[in-house]
């Protein structure tokens, strides 16, 4: 047993064999062609996304002492803010969170806290299941706790679109984390956020919550299904957007094989123009 709390965490992921890195399959590549496949997905985000388990993961770290991680509070559980992360007037809006830690060891040392993020299940854009934000060390003496505090600017939660060549904040309800690593998650809440809404195109075969977006071709797809079914159109929208998370198939798809609409592709295809 030490005498002094080193308080390290690693930085990488410590896989278990070479075969379970990202790129394994990927690199050397063909004749000195390397195909960068991993996209987002490098790190600890690749772990997470195939649920493995890795030797070490992210943030991992030994300790001599027990911490407790207590009182996770933010600043507020609703926020709203253009796509750069400002408000009305242009000033940044900042989450804050903070919280307690508390050694129960028999020595003094640090804690480093971690705070990650998840973003809103159903996103239209590719997502890790959860992302480093921020953190926070504090030495911490025996039997007594600390009040950590982590800020994040909106801003950090902006993520591109392909089809806009821009960066955007989703709208939707968020997933905050407190962990000693990116595996051992001690605290959690969550918090909405509301931007205003980007209006792309939609095609036949994008998915159904490509869909259920874009609140006009919603609408016009709805009232397209009640005029031939007689059903009311906030139903129609109300049944599409429960749909929409657990449908898979493209929207012609959906429509025409799973909810028995009779619609031509061409017919859907000037609805969405």
């Amino acid at each position: 047993m030490g005498h002094y709390n080193p308080s390290g965490k690693l930085t990488v992921t410590v896989p278990n064999c070479l075969e379970e890195t990202p790129a394994f399959l990927n690199y050397p590549g063909d004749l000195l062609d390397h195909h960068y496949n991993e996209g987002i997905y490098v790190g600890y985000r690749y772990y997470d996304k195939r649920k493995m388990t890795p030797a070490f993961e992210f943030g991992y770290g030994l300790s001599y002492i027990d911490f407790a991680y207590r009182n996770l509070q933010l600043n507020a559980d609703a926020f709203s803010c253009d796509h750069k992360g400002g408000d009305a007037h242009g000033a940044a809006v900042t989450l804050r969170a903070t919280f307690e830690v508390a050694n129960v060891g028999t020595y003094d040392g640090a804690e480093i806290a971690q705070l990650y993020i998840a973003f809103p299940e159903h996103s239209l854009l590719q997502h890790e299941p959860r992302a480093l934000k921020g953190f926070a060390k504090h030495e911490i003496a025996r039997g007594s706790s600390t009040t950590y505090t982590i800020e994040v600017p909106l801003k950090a939660l902006q993520v591109y679109h392909p089809e806009l060549d821009d960066y955007i904040i989703e709208p939707g309800t968020y997933t905050l984390y407190i962990g000693k690593s990116s595996r051992k998650l001690e605290l959690s809440t969550t918090f909405s956020v509301a931007t205003p809404q980007v209006k792309t195109k939609v095609y036949p075969d994008n998915a159904l919550s490509a869909l259920c977006a874009n609140d006009e071709a919603l609408d016009k797809v709805a009232r397209f299904i009640a005029a031939r079914s007689g059903t009311e159109v906030e139903s129609i929208k109300t049944k599409l957007r429960e749909l929409a998370p657990t449908m898979f198939c493209g929207m012609f798809i959906t429509l025409t094989e799973f909810l028995g609409v009779e619609i031509t592709r061409e017919e859907l295809t000037q609805l969405l123009n």
